[in-house]
């Protein structure tokens, strides 16, 4: 409507603005014609025909120049409203008329009289201006009923009112707007009696598409906004809700990817519900239950295995995340217990000669009884102490050497003791490195390195001093 009334607003305003000029041009010259009245008053009086031949020229002229311009301006704005079809049809003898009216001005400028010619122009031109505003009036008020009876439901009788304006005046905008919605209005209505049926039936999902659809066909509807919105968060809720059951239905069957998703999609529906935060709250204690029961099936897997270093970094990171877990710092602590001892003993297999030392020997002792208890936890652990305690045997136990000389040459054992000069002799030695010595006057002394295995066999030896000096 407004942009309608703009323009028919301008378009009277242009109007008025040149019939303005006319009625100005028009003032001038009976301003002189008065002027040349009061003149004539002042004389003898003449006959009608007489004065009227009489009339001042220069009045004539400025009549006749005004005409001129009055005439320019009514059929460059005039002319062409008054030939309108439509505004014919409307009031074709009125139209008539006018024109009619203006041959007359025509016919007058003719015959010499230019200031009735003018005057006539410009009663033309008011009546034209006065006909164009009942017109634009006529359709409008057609118009503004047609949109009243869409609006109390009477819709044959809207659309026979915008027929009846569209013959007055071809339609604008409004107008268009308004048989727009007059062409889908059964469509409309046709929807809506679907959505109720959906919302009897408690399918508020329909319910929302049938209303969103009839609303896209009609956007003027603006009683559906509020119904719309309302059905929309009642549905929203549902939604939720479900999802929320959903999850929590997923987590009673341990699905924790179901239920992390459904949780995520009710966040987005209203990540402020407490709903969600109950809900993933649970999810993260069964993760935790799950990751714990995972865990422990870790270490007991490591643990068969006899991993137990395996078993220390799996129980580290559980007690991260489960600290006071009872079971977790049991493993822990024996899996320290049983690596700390696998350590130690490796130190001592790691030179086993060391073990003829006698204070080397008591720690080992030593340590075999300070971990006696962990071999029933590892099995390799057994072993290793089982080889310490062989190594400590066979390290204690005299390995025999046999000694054959020419009995002429004197042997000793260095570091260790005399041997004399000996044919034939067996020493019982503990296992180990040994250097015997042979030595005779007029011989060169000769040097014999041995090595006695321990736990192993006897070792014969030839020690005889044969080259002279």
């Amino acid at each position: 409507m407004l942009d309608e009334q703009i323009r028919q607003s301008r378009q009277a305003s242009s109007l008025g603005r040149k019939k303005a000029l006319l009625i100005a041009g028009l003032i001038v010259v009976l301003l002189l014609l008065a002027l040349f009245l009061i003149r004539g008053l002042q004389s003898p009086p003449v006959p009608e025909t007489v004065a009227q031949q009489n009339v001042d020229p220069q009045v004539q002229e400025q009549a006749r120049q005004a005409f001129k311009q009055a005439l320019l301006v009514f059929e460059q704005d005039i002319d062409p409203v008054l030939q309108q079809p439509q505004l014919i049809n409307w009031q074709k003898a009125q139209v008539a008329s006018l024109q009619a009216d203006k041959q007359q001005a025509l016919a007058d400028f003719a015959a010499g009289d230019s200031v009735s010619a003018l005057s006539r122009l410009a009663k033309i031109s008011d009546a034209a201006l006065a006909l164009q505003q009942q017109w634009h009036a006529a359709y409008q008020q057609k118009l503004t009923e047609a949109q009243l009876a869409f609006a109390e439901g009477r819709i044959r009788q809207s659309q026979l009112l915008l027929n009846q304006g569209g013959h007055i005046q071809s339609h604008g905008a409004q107008a268009e707007a308004l048989q727009q919605r007059l062409d889908v209005f059964a469509q409309v209505e046709q929807l809506l009696k679907d959505a109720q049926i959906a919302e009897a039936e408690n399918d508020l999902g329909k319910q929302v598409a049938l209303l969103e659809q009839a609303k896209s066909l009609d956007p003027a509807r603006h009683e559906l906004d509020k119904l719309l919105s309302d059905v929309k968060t009642r549905w929203r809720d549902l939604q939720f809700s479900n999802l929320i059951e959903q999850g929590f239905d997923l987590l009673r069957q341990n699905d924790l990817q179901g239920a992390t998703t459904k949780l995520e999609q009710a966040r987005k529906l209203d990540s402020q519900r407490p709903e969600t935060k109950v809900l993933a709250t649970q999810i993260q204690a069964t993760s935790q239950s799950q990751g714990l029961t995972q865990l422990l099936e870790q270490i007991q897997a490591a643990t068969v295995a006899d991993n137990w270093q395996q078993v220390a970094v799996l129980t580290s990171a559980g007690l991260k995340r489960f600290p006071n877990h009872q079971q977790l710092l049991q493993n822990h602590q024996l899996a320290g217990q049983i690596n700390k001892a696998s350590s130690r003993l490796k130190q001592f297999m790691a030179d086993p000669q060391r073990l003829q030392d006698s204070g080397i020997a008591d720690a080992a002792r030593q340590t075999l009884v300070e971990y006696q208890t962990l071999g029933q936890y590892s099995f390799n652990l057994t072993m290793q102490m089982q080889s310490l305690e062989q190594a400590l045997t066979d390290n204690s136990q005299a390995v025999s050497l046999n000694l054959q000389s020419d009995g002429k040459t004197q042997i000793q054992v260095v570091g260790v003791g005399q041997v004399g000069q000996v044919s034939e002799r067996t020493l019982q030695l503990p296992p180990g490195d040994y250097v015997l010595l042979g030595s005779r006057e007029g011989y060169r002394d000769k040097r014999l390195p041995v090595h006695l295995q321990p736990g192993g066999q006897a070792v014969t030896l030839i020690l005889v001093c044969d080259e002279r000096i």
